[in-house]
């Protein structure tokens, strides 16, 4: 079966079936290399097969050995990138280890841009793994043995990411919130109120913080 399945797809490279079925069978036998191969095609070349084929591989990724194999695939950057990496990220709670190896793995390699690992840390901090998010996001922020801020961006030098623990500035009708150069390379947020009753403006800002006691000063205009 092996040879006649290897025939029909050097003769059909498109032949989804029989791509399919040497995959199963490299997985069987322990080739995951080969099976990647094979996943690659079938993914590439029917797109709707991921539907299926993303909830097989988290669950696959769950060992580390198949894990780093997947995100050095990833790191090539095919096709399906994206749909496995947002079903890495919603993944039940079962499959955030295969979610955090993956993810390291392209993280270690540089394969992860800043939109993705944003995406990452979200996902930590949606499945209420605040002190992960927080040691992640930050070790990718801050050279190591620097002092982490309680407050990051506190004084907006720097242009808000919209993501893990910077600031976060969501779109609410009536409200224009705007960060402009300030004094001491610092910024001023401005905020302008276009006539109509609003309960919030929108910025936030996530804070990770020990018991103890706080004082949050700031200046406003």
């Amino acid at each position: 079966a092996m040879q006649w399945y290897r025939v029909a797809a050097a003769r059909a490279p498109r032949d989804v079936p029989a791509r399919a079925w040497l995959a199963q069978h490299a997985l069987e036998s322990g080739d995951v290399d080969a099976a990647l191969v094979q996943i690659d095609q079938v993914l590439t070349l029917s797109p709707a097969a991921g539907r299926t084929a993303f909830p097989v591989l988290a669950q696959l990724a769950r060992d580390p050995r198949f894990a780093t194999r997947l995100a050095a695939r990833l790191a090539a950057r095919p096709a399906w990138r994206g749909g496995m990496l947002a079903a890495l990220q919603g993944a039940s709670p079962d499959g955030r280890e295969a979610m955090d190896q993956v993810l390291s793995a392209l993280h270690r390699q540089g394969g992860l841009d800043d939109a993705e690992f944003d995406a990452w840390i979200d996902a930590l901090m949606h499945q209420g793994r605040w002190g992960e998010a927080h040691a992640r996001w930050f070790g990718a922020r801050l050279p190591a043995a620097t002092r982490i801020p309680l407050l990051y961006n506190g004084d907006w030098r720097a242009t808000p990411r919209n993501a893990g623990f910077d600031w976060r500035i969501r779109q609410v009708p009536g409200v224009l919130a705007e960060v402009h150069p300030g004094l001491d390379r610092s910024g001023d947020l401005h905020i302008r109120l276009l006539g109509r009753r609003v309960v919030e403006t929108g910025v936030e800002h996530a804070v990770l913080l020990p018991p103890g006691h706080y004082r949050l000063d700031w200046r406003e205009r």
